[in-house]
């Protein structure tokens, strides 16, 4: 009795059970497992089945991780903290924020300490600045945790203009030159230091942000082709990944964020001709492209499209198994699953565009 061959669908389950990068290993096993492993349709598989069969500890975490839903304008922020296993509303309040200096100062903001009815106990603390640094300004700023040094730290990216003279046939004018550096704060030692940047350039604008894992992540607009500029924590070392083959860039908008522990983009073709102002742009589909290998780029994988219907006003990122995060023509937030295409409107209403969702996976600090 043979014992060499198994039915194709009993290796497609086996396989999509594998961690997505062992699978990335295993596609030199055969010319048919390459061409199998690399179909958007079975990474799609894999990576949702994968997440399912991780085992989800919340309810013994003493400090689960929740959703933070934020809208905010100049006057107020407006603050909906989720549990992140039911959706349901632990508390919500509203608090005005009043940056002395938003342009060259950081602030920490301890939500559970905060207050709605007074600014003095807002849950804002300053971050003393390394030292006066005047015409420096925050290009960008990433939070997250270090589990190595038991840590939380803060990384920011400051830039200022130097004006210098160069000569010309006798004559002498002004130019600019950009100067960027990084900073990172430890919340444990209340200390700044300067740290290398190292060959990453951060260029004239980051389009979108998300975290995973100790690591923070910039989607980077660049000269040439944009990148993903990644902060690790723990080693506090800048890495960049390209992106993926997507077109130009004036002809999509896009969304940085994170499913089932991939870093993952959201690309929304824009189509001129149903666009209702210069800043509201109904797509008619999402494009959903997911990174298994940092720094690799042919490890970028298309997995599927969602066609969306025009009550969306953009998508907002991901939820456990692939259900996405959307903010409808209403402003408020909707969770759609593409699979069943169901859609749920959560009731939480925000303020056109400056609606944001950050899931927070840090345990609680008091």
């Amino acid at each position: 009795m043979s014992t060499g061959y198994l039915p194709e669908a009993i290796v497609e389950n086996i396989l999509s059970r594998l961690p997505p990068k062992t699978l990335i290993r295993f596609r030199c096993v055969s010319k048919t497992w390459l061409a199998f492993i690399g179909t958007p349709d079975f990474l799609s598989k894999n990576i949702l089945i994968h997440s399912i069969l991780v085992p989800n500890n919340t309810a013994q975490n003493p400090n689960p991780p929740f959703l933070l839903v934020k809208a905010f304008n100049n006057q107020k922020h407006i603050c909906n903290f989720l549990s992140y296993d039911t959706l349901d509303c632990l508390f919500h309040f509203q608090v005005k924020l009043d940056f002395r200096s938003p342009a060259q100062d950081v602030y920490l903001w301890n939500p559970t300490t905060s207050s709605s009815s007074s600014s003095s106990s807002s849950g804002l603390s300053r971050l003393t600045p390394v030292s006066p640094r005047p015409n420096w300004y925050v290009k960008s700023v990433g939070f997250g945790f270090d589990p190595i040094s038991n840590d939380f730290k803060v990384v920011r990216v400051v830039e200022r203009f130097v004006v210098f003279n160069i000569f010309e046939e006798g004559l002498s004018k002004n130019s600019f030159r950009k100067e960027i550096e990084a900073e990172v704060y430890r919340v444990s030692s209340g200390l700044w230091r300067q740290i290398d940047l190292g060959p990453v350039i951060f260029g004239f604008q980051w389009v979108s942000t998300t975290y995973m894992n100790g690591v923070f992540f910039w989607w980077t607009k660049q000269e040439v082709d944009d990148k993903i500029i990644a902060f690790d924590f723990s080693d506090e070392i800048f890495k960049t990944t390209s992106l993926p083959e997507i077109g130009n860039a004036d002809t999509y908008s896009c969304k940085l964020t994170v499913l089932n522990s991939f870093v993952a983009i959201l690309v929304i073709p824009h189509d001129h001709e149903v666009m209702r102002s210069c800043f509201e742009i109904w797509p008619h589909f999402v494009d959903i492209w997911v990174l298994i290998e940092f720094g690799v780029k042919e490890s970028w994988n298309k997995l599927f499209t969602i066609t969306t219907p025009s009550t969306w006003r953009r998508p907002l990122g991901f939820w456990k198994k692939g259900e996405l995060f959307i903010e409808n023509g209403n402003n408020q937030l909707v969770l759609y699953d593409p699979f069943t295409k169901i859609e749920k409107n959560l009731q939480l209403n925000g303020i056109e565009e400056y609606f944001g969702l950050f899931p927070n996976y840090f345990q609680v600090v008091p």
